[in-house]
């Protein structure tokens, strides 16, 4: 009777705290909040340093509607650009997973047929959201770095940066945009 008595307990206590750290992990926390700032309607300019050799950057604008959804938890962002001479639909999740204690970004788009995945870091004092990953390159199918950069200059105002890691340990621009709340 002493062993049941033990036993029983022993799952009891088991499964509440199995529930109390599934409810640990639904809580809306201030890192949550700090994503509402991607919230709004953003025109964007955007320029694309596809090749390093070519100085001049392809251009390209248009516009990103940010929501807060799933309670607070996540950003979803879409965007439609058109450069180049094409029109460009982007989709991004941004998060922040409290299992690892990163913010996320899952991100595609239609200049490929795969979507990347990044973690990162906010940095209150600077207003920036730093996010790094690795991705394979389409052509040389090696693994690439890159970070993504969302530097907040104001409530207005967001500048995007996506860089690739290049061997020497700097980084090489990719992807410059600028995102400004529409009134």
């Amino acid at each position: 009777l002493l062993i049941m008595s033990v036993l029983l307990t022993t799952l009891v206590t088991a499964q509440t705290n199995k529930w109390s750290t599934l409810e640990e992990l639904t809580l809306v926390l201030p890192e949550h909040e700090a994503l509402a700032q991607f919230e709004g309607e953003w025109e964007v300019n955007i320029q694309f340093h596809f090749d390093e050799k070519e100085k001049q950057p392809l251009k390209g604008s248009g516009s990103a509607d940010n929501k807060v959804v799933l309670g607070g938890r996540f950003i979803e962002s879409r965007s439609q650009n058109i450069a180049f001479g094409m029109s460009i639909t982007s989709i991004a999740y941004l998060g922040f997973d409290v299992r690892l204690q990163k913010y996320t970004l899952y991100s595609m788009d239609e200049l490929g047929n795969f979507a990347i995945n990044a973690y990162g870091d906010y940095k209150k004092s600077d207003n920036k959201f730093l996010f790094e990953g690795s991705t394979m390159d389409y052509v040389t199918r090696e693994n690439q770095e890159f970070r993504i950069i969302y530097d907040f200059e104001g409530e207005d105002m967001i500048k995007y940066e996506v860089d690739f890691l290049l061997p020497d340990g700097t980084y090489r621009p990719y992807i410059h945009a600028d995102f400004t709340r529409k009134k």
